[in-house]
C-alpha cells in the first residue's frame, strides 16, 4: 500500500503545545517561528500578484486584521499558534482549495487536511459514532454540504473563515462574502475581461519561477483554454486506457500550443488495484472514481513540480450547473437552451433538480420504510440550514443556488480530482483566484449557458482551437446550437445508412477517459467483487439506515445489466464501504 498524505495536528491547551505531523504531501509548506508565534502556511498565497509568504509572517507579528486576510489573493491554509494566547488561529482561502476538518476533545483542538486521520483518532479514543443523516445525504446529492462530517465531533472549515481556539472554545468568523450582483457587461466585453484575468492567474501563480510546470490536458474546453493562455511553452499529459479519441484530440491541440505532450496510459480497470488507498484519500466523502490520476507517479518518468488542469472552469464559465433545459421543436429536445426558473420550495427544488444528485434509482426505495420519512426531512433540513447562511448577501433563488455550490468548494463531488493530482506532485488550480471568482460571481447567467463564454475565449485566443471538436461528442466548440442539431440530424440519417461512419463519429464510452460506471462493474473483476460484497457489508447493515434484503436482491441485478443506470448509487456505497471498513492507520 502506498503512504497516503497526512497534515494533521493536535494543540494541547493546557500544555501550550503543537504537535505538527506533516508526510507524503505534496504541497508547498512554509514554518516560521519566534518565541511568541509559530505559523504554517499551506499552498501559495498571493499579495501583490506574487505568492509570498513572508509578508503574511509579518501581518502576524503585527497582529494581522480581516482587511490584511481579505487582500490575500490564492491557495492557502494558515496555521497559527499565537504562544501568548495560548490558542490557535486558522484561516482559509474562499475556495477552500485546501480542506480542513477540525474537531475539539476535551482540552485538545486536532485539526487535519485529511479526513481519514479525523476518523483513525476518533477510532483510537473509541468514540467514533457515524451519522446515518449524513450518509443518506452523500447519497443522494454525491457530496456533503455544510460543515458536516460522518461523526458528530468534528466539522468541515468552510470558506473565507477564521476559526479561533482559545480557553477551550471554538469560535468562527467569515472574513469575505460572495456578492451576487451582476454586472451590466456585453458577452463581448466579458470575454476580454475574463481572458485578461486568466492570463493574470497563470502569471501570480507561476511567479516562483524555479519550478517546472505542466499540464493534465483533456479533450475538452476548459484545460484547453489554460493550457492556451500559458506564454511560454507548457508539457501537456493526458490519460486514457487505451489511445482513444480523447487522447487523439488532447494532441491535436498540445500540438497546436507548441506543447510536447506525452500520454499516460492507465490499466483497462484503474480503480480495482487503489480502492483502499483512494477510498481513505477522500474521507469516504467523495465517489472513488474520481481518483482516477491516483498511482501515475510510477507512470510519469519525471513529472513537473507543479500541475496545472482546467478544474473550476467547468461551473464557473460553462454554466454546469444553471438551472436550464433545452427548447423543444416538434416535441424534440433541440441544442438551444434557456434559463429556468426556480419555483416553489427552494431546498426541494435543489434537492430533485441539482444535476449532480444521484439519478437511476429511487434511493428512499433502499432505504428502510420506518427511516424514510425521517431521512428525508434531515436532508430538507441540510439545505435550509446551509442556504440560510446566504440571508445577508444572497437576494434572489439563483443566487442561493449558486451559493450551494461555493460555500466550500472542498465538498463538491469531483474534488478528489485535484487529491490524486497531488499525490503525483504538487496541483494549482487556475480558477481559485480571487479576481477570476468575483468575476464569475457577477457574471449575466445568460453568459455562462451552454459555455457560451468560454467557446468565445477559445476562438478569440486561437480560432484554430475552436474548431477542434471536444472529444465527448465530436462537436466543434465553435458550432451554433442550430449547426449541431443539423449535424445530429445528419447522423441519425446515416445511422441507418452506414453503421460504421456514424460510430466513427461519435464517442462511446471506451473513447473517453473516465469508465462508465454503468458498465465497469460488468468488465472488471476486482469492482465487481467489491460490489457483490456490499451484501454482506457489517458496515452498511450497522447504519439500520438501509433495507438490506432489497439492497442485495439488486445489486447483482444491477452489475449484470449496465442499462439499469445504477451504476452511480453502487460506486458511492462502495466509496463508503471501503472508507470505513478498512482498518488501516
Amino acid at each position: 500500500m502506498k503512504k497516503l498524505p497526512k497534515l494533521f495536528f493536535i494543540f494541547d491547551s493546557s500544555q501550550n503545545n503543537l504537535n505538527f505531523e506533516f508526510s507524503n504531501f505534496n504541497v508547498t509548506l512554509n514554518k516560521f517561528e519566534n518565541r511568541q508565534h509559530l505559523l504554517y502556511i499551506v499552498g501559495n498565497p498571493i499579495i501583490n500578484k506574487r505568492i509570498n509568504c513572508q509578508i503574511i509572517w509579518e501581518k502576524i507579528i503585527n497582529k494581522i486584521n480581516y482587511a490584511d486576510v481579505k487582500n490575500i489573493d490564492g491557495e492557502f491554509l494558515i496555521i497559527h499558534h499565537d504562544k501568548n494566547n495560548k490558542s490557535i488561529n486558522i484561516y482559509n482561502d474562499r475556495f477552500t482549495s485546501v480542506p480542513f476538518f477540525y474537531l475539539k476533545y476535551r482540552n485538545t483542538f486536532i485539526g487535519s487536511v485529511f479526513y481519514k486521520d479525523i476518523k483513525n483518532f476518533l477510532e483510537k479514543n473509541k468514540v467514533l459514532k457515524i451519522n446515518k443523516e449524513t450518509v443518506f445525504e452523500f447519497l443522494w446529492l454525491q457530496r456533503l454540504i455544510g460543515e458536516k462530517t460522518y461523526d458528530s465531533y468534528s466539522k468541515c472549515l468552510m470558506a473565507a473563515r477564521h476559526l479561533n481556539f482559545c480557553n477551550d472554545n471554538v469560535s468562527t468568523f467569515s472574513y469575505w462574502n460572495p456578492s451576487f450582483k451582476k454586472s451590466n457587461l456585453s458577452i463581448n466585453d466579458s470575454v476580454d475581461i475574463l481572458k485578461d484575468l486568466l492570463s493574470q492567474s497563470i502569471t501570480k501563480k507561476t511567479t516562483d519561477s524555479k519550478k517546472n510546470v505542466g499540464i493534465f490536458l483533456s479533450g475538452g474546453i476548459d484545460s484547453r483554454i489554460i493550457l492556451s493562455l500559458f506564454k511560454s511553452e507548457i508539457d501537456s499529459y493526458t490519460i486514457g486506457v487505451t489511445y482513444n479519441n480523447e487522447v487523439k484530440v488532447a494532441e491535436k491541440i498540445a500540438k497546436i500550443n507548441n506543447s510536447k505532450h506525452s500520454f499516460i496510459k492507465l490499466k483497462d480497470d484503474p480503480y480495482s488495484d487503489y480502492l483502499s488507498d483512494v477510498t481513505q484519500l477522500s474521507g469516504g466523502m467523495y465517489a472513488f472514481d474520481h481518483s482516477i490520476f491516483y498511482g501515475l507517479s510510477n507512470k510519469i518518468s519525471k513529472p513537473p513540480d507543479v500541475f496545472f488542469h482546467g478544474h473550476g472552469m467547468d461551473y464557473m464559465f460553462q454554466g454546469m450547473y444553471l438551472l436550464s433545459s433545452n427548447i423543444k421543436f416538434l416535441g424534440k429536445k433541440t441544442s438551444f437552451k434557456k434559463l429556468s426558473e426556480i419555483n416553489g420550495k427552494f431546498s426541494t427544488q435543489y434537492l430533485d433538480k441539482i444535476s449532480h444528485r444521484l439519478k437511476g434509482i429511487n434511493l428512499l426505495d433502499y432505504i428502510s420504510k420506518p427511516a424514510r420519512s425521517d431521512m428525508y426531512d434531515s436532508l430538507i433540513s441540510s439545505v435550509e440550514e446551509v442556504s440560510s447562511l446566504a440571508d445577508n448577501f444572497c437576494e434572489i433563488a439563483d443566487d442561493y443556488w449558486e451559493y450551494m455550490l461555493i460555500h466550500a468548494l472542498c465538498r463538491h463531488y469531483p474534488y478528489t480530482n485535484l487529491l490524486a493530482i497531488g499525490t503525483i506532485a504538487e496541483q494549482r488550480t487556475i480558477t481559485f483566484d480571487n479576481d477570476i471568482f468575483d468575476f464569475y460571481l457577477s457574471m449575466n447567467n445568460k453568459h455562462r449557458l451552454d459555455g457560451r463564454i468560454a467557446k468565445k475565449i477559445l476562438s478569440k485566443i486561437n480560432p484554430m482551437l475552436a474548431k477542434i471538436p471536444v472529444a465527448n461528442n465530436n462537436f466543434k466548440p465553435s458550432m451554433s446550437p442550430l449547426y449541431k442539431d443539423i449535424t445530429r440530424l445528419k447522423r441519425y440519417v446515416l445511422r441507418n445508412v452506414n453503421y460504421k461512419y456514424i460510430s466513427d463519429i461519435e464517442p462511446h464510452a471506451e473513447e473517453r477517459t473516465w469508465p462508465d460506471r454503468n458498465r465497469m462493474y460488468l468488465h472488471h473483476k476486482g469492482l465487481r467483487n467489491a460490489a457483490l460484497d456490499l451484501v454482506n457489508s457489517q458496515f452498511l447493515s450497522s447504519l439500520d439506515l438501509f433495507d438490506m434484503d432489497i439492497l442485495s436482491r439488486d445489486i447483482k441485478l444491477f452489475i449484470d445489466n449496465p442499462n439499469n443506470n445504477a451504476g452511480s448509487f453502487i460506486t458511492f456505497l462502495i466509496s463508503l464501504e471501503k472508507f470505513f471498513s478498512n482498518e488501516r492507520s
